[in-house]
């Protein structure tokens, strides 16, 4: 497998740190959103607070994994 030069590995960081915000948005806007608007509740919390908070910490989580990934990067060695 031939190995990936310096600008194209720069220019999967930035595209990554260009979809990860782009995609909470998505997954944040109404028509998704309202797709949890139900009634129902799971361990007595509405499903639409569960999908918020999941996206919000996988957001998070998502974060966290590329910042390490940024940092391990530009690391000698």
């Amino acid at each position: 497998m031939p190995q990936r030069s310096q600008t194209q590995e720069e220019a999967r960081r930035r595209d990554l740190a260009l979809v990860l915000p782009a995609l909470g948005v998505l997954l944040l806007l109404p028509p998704l959103l309202n797709l949890f608007t139900r009634r129902v509740l799971v361990w007595e919390i509405p499903l639409e607070v569960i999908y918020l908070f999941t996206v919000w910490a996988l957001l998070i989580v998502g974060a966290a994994v590329y910042s390490r990934r940024v940092r391990a990067g530009r690391d000698p060695g």
